[in-house]
């Protein structure tokens, strides 16, 4: 989530121009919409005509002023400003859910209390497409951020035990940067938040401090994943409490549910007005049954099953489909026959992102063409993404990539531009006589900084996590390529 985004953005004021209104925002570190740039803003604007079509921002970095809106004509003169985030509907659209929000529950905190939330207006998301045309901000885009595992051992839990309770936020910290320039981030959530009358534990039976929650909003994420082969370690109360933690933070999640309401509800948030729908789906749960009584808790991955939510999402009006999924053989760098096959029948079903988990390891990214109604279209596969974080320490194992899924609307179609990485290092060492880990991202050439001091290990091996990773993945022509400041060595 863009970093201005939690910046109060009081409403200055409306000018006509033209027959469209223009709403300007101002306050500290607003930028202004260029017309003829594309733009990433995860702002939109609802006005009371009741004819309101969606209107999206262009808002480049370093630029000075406000941020121009488009209206639905001057009958429309009052701009309402949201975030996205959950709320109800057909759709489950997000409206914003962060803590904070007034009693709808439907609006970022920071905007509630500088006064700019109305109640139906929240509802209307429109503004006339046609209007954005003229004023120039078309092509819209964004970028959607995707992590590996969250795989908490108990090594990692215990070293941000304070007398305060367990503080995630310092482990994250080199990373928050990468989320804060992102739209939207997801990640995969491989661990149980039951309470600690469960017990905090590792493998095999992950159970982890709820204020991970709280550090993962903190960090920038979005959306959590939750189902996977841990899912049930807990048992079925675990999974409930971990999803009421995930809810007390204001944390969306998907893949598992309390609820058959719950798992038919379709999660499609409006990202600067590309609507895009996020399914999670995982094909283990480590040989525990889903409990007879509750058979909706978990999304096992049966293809029938994806292609079938995927088909709501699209009838709910998603413009881009990301399956976000749990397969594939641990510690096996390529991906394997049966994850070829599910890919290709998925991206032909409808679905345009696979974001892959579990082997724990980072797998191959491919671009795949496919037909769809006899038009091709280009669609994009991540087998793993690997360890975002854990304590696993062997070779591959401790390092992963965040992935950066590049989205561009325009002329009303939308398309998936291509594919970033930014290679990770997780690293484990001694800071003031206590063990510490550290999720850095690593650079083409030198070391990341750190707080944590480097060892000769550490030295050897972060070059090493940059060739590897570089040489398994990059691939220009295809569209898959290092994030350029990683490339310079920023």
């Amino acid at each position: 989530m863009k970093l201005w985004m939690k910046i109060v953005l009081p409403l200055a004021v409306a000018v006509f121009a033209g027959s469209a209104f223009i709403v300007f925002l101002s306050g500290s570190g607003s930028r202004q919409a260029a017309a003829s740039e594309g733009g990433r803003a995860h702002v939109s604007a609802t006005t009371g005509a009741t004819t309101a079509e969606e209107g999206v921002l262009s808002v480049p970095e370093g630029s000075a002023g406000g941020v121009a809106v488009d209206s639905a004509g001057p009958e429309a003169a009052s701009g309402v400003v949201r975030l996205s985030g959950t709320g109800e509907g057909a759709a489950n659209e997000n409206v914003g859910s962060r803590p904070g929000a007034n009693e709808t529950g439907r609006s970022d905190g920071s905007l509630a209390n500088a006064g700019l939330v109305g109640s139906s207006e929240l509802q209307v998301e429109h503004l006339l497409r046609e209007k954005r045309d003229l004023l120039g901000v078309d092509p819209v885009r964004i970028t959607i951020a995707a992590t590996g595992d969250f795989l908490m051992h108990m090594p990692v839990v215990d070293s941000v035990k304070t007398s305060q309770g367990h503080l995630f936020d310092l482990i994250f910290e080199s990373v928050a940067p990468i989320f804060e320039q992102a739209d939207y981030t997801v990640a995969n959530l491989e661990t149980k938040l039951a309470g600690s009358e469960f017990g905090y534990r590792g493998f095999p039976l992950f159970n982890s401090p709820s204020s991970l929650a709280g550090s993962m909003v903190r960090l920038g994420v979005d959306l959590a994943a939750t189902a996977n082969n841990h899912t049930l370690d807990m048992g079925w109360k675990g999974l409930s409490n971990t999803l009421d933690a995930l809810d007390e933070a204001g944390l969306p999640h998907i893949g598992t549910h309390r609820s058959a309401e719950e798992q038919e509800r379709v999660h499609v948030v409006s990202i600067s007005g590309v609507r895009v729908a996020f399914l999670n789906y995982t094909s283990s749960t480590n040989g525990m049954p889903i409990p007879s009584d509750h058979p909706y808790a978990v999304n096992m991955m049966e293809t029938e099953a994806v292609l079938g939510e995927t088909a709501r999402a699209r009838s709910a009006g998603a413009e881009l489909v990301v399956a976000v999924v749990h397969w594939g053989e641990e510690y096996e760098r390529e991906a394997n026959e049966a994850q070829r096959t599910l890919a290709d029948r998925l991206l032909r079903g409808g679905v345009d992102v696979i974001i892959g988990h579990h082997p724990h390891v980072v797998q191959p990214i491919r671009r795949l063409t496919v037909e769809r109604e006899g038009q091709d279209f280009r669609a994009y596969v991540a087998y793993s993404l690997g360890n975002f974080v854990s304590n696993q320490r062997w070779r591959y194992a401790d390092s992963g990539i965040i992935l950066l899924v590049d989205v561009v609307k325009k002329n009303g179609k939308v398309r998936v531009e291509g594919v970033r990485y930014v290679p990770i290092y997780v690293q484990k060492g001694f800071k003031d006589g206590s063990m510490s880990f550290r999720v850095l991202p690593v650079p083409a050439q030198g070391l990341p900084e750190s707080d944590v001091p480097f060892t000769g290990e550490h030295k050897a091996r972060v070059p090493e996590v940059w060739e590897e990773l570089f040489s398994h993945l990059d691939n220009p022509e295809k569209g898959i390529t290092a994030v350029p400041s990683v490339l310079q060595g920023n």
